[in-house]
């Protein structure tokens, strides 16, 4: 009779290890959703943006906004940058651009590295001001690892509060992504 008690413990806490390291692992109802997937100049590319609608108009090859952040994403292929330029000189360029339209500009840490599964996500973050509100600006190089010769640059913009509260969901969004 004690072993059978120790046997449906044992089974007992074996299946609710495996449901907690589900749970704590990351497992969430975001990987049930579907990825949107966008047609752009190169290839199509897909994200997991709940809350995010499209926006026609634009500079980006896909421009998308949620209540309270914009994001804008260009697709690269390698064989259109300059000879001896990475993808991480076409982030600083993006950068560097942007911020040059901007004023008081600051660099807001220095530049991170996610490497996920097979993907690398290079980012800067940097603050500024416009028409009299602070602006924090996250910009992303992914690198999609497998699909060598594409690689994107998204942008993530809002307040500086929405950002520093919201700066995970914003990297979820670049791990979930991918290159069809």
């Amino acid at each position: 009779m004690k072993e059978n008690i120790r046997f449906y413990v044992f089974t007992f806490v074996v299946l609710m290890s495996i449901v907690l390291t589900a749970c704590v692992s990351g497992f969430s109802a975001t990987q049930e959703m579907e990825k949107s997937v966008y047609k752009t100049k190169g290839g199509e590319i897909g994200f997991l943006l709940e809350g995010y609608e499209y926006i026609e108009q634009g500079p980006y090859d896909l421009y998308c906004k949620s209540d309270d952040a914009y994001m804008g994403v260009f697709v690269y292929n390698v064989k259109d940058i300059a000879s001896g330029s990475t993808k991480k000189d076409i982030l600083d360029w993006q950068v560097e651009d942007l911020m040059s339209k901007r004023e008081n500009p600051t660099k807001y840490g220095e530049l991170k590295e996610i490497r996920y599964m097979d993907k690398i996500i290079y980012q800067k973050i940097y603050t500024a001001d416009k028409d009299d509100m602070k602006h924090i600006y996250f910009f992303n190089i992914i690198d999609f690892g497998n699909k060598e010769d594409t690689f994107a640059y998204v942008l993530f913009s809002t307040s500086v509060s929405y950002g520093e509260e919201h700066k995970e969901d914003f990297n979820n969004i670049l791990k979930a992504a991918e290159h069809f």
